[in-house]
């Protein structure tokens, strides 16, 4: 496959992607602030280093923790908020 039908099929999935989400913006704000919230509970996690996306009905959680425990409550705190939806954990541990 050439540069410009890699470029072309990149474009396509981008523009997929941006249409899934203007189908529902409340649904999918509702969504990502109910993980925010969630995550917030937690005294012990700094969200200041967290980030909360919803894209197409599946929840990204990125940014930085610093262990391994606080990343399981990250998760954890995540499934919970998303009732369901797909939550895709993209967070590392801070060495």
């Amino acid at each position: 496959m050439n540069i410009y039908a890699k470029m072309g099929l990149a474009m396509t999935m981008v523009f997929t992607a941006s249409v899934a989400f203007a189908a529902a913006p409340d649904q999918a704000g509702d969504l990502a602030t109910a993980v925010r919230t969630e995550i917030g509970k937690s005294e012990a996690l700094r969200t200041d280093h967290l980030s909360v996306e919803t894209v197409g009905g599946v929840v990204y959680v990125r940014g930085t923790v610093d262990t391994e425990v606080e990343r399981a409550s990250v998760r954890a705190a995540a499934a919970k908020a998303a009732g369901g939806a797909k939550v895709v954990d993209l967070t590392e541990i801070a060495y």
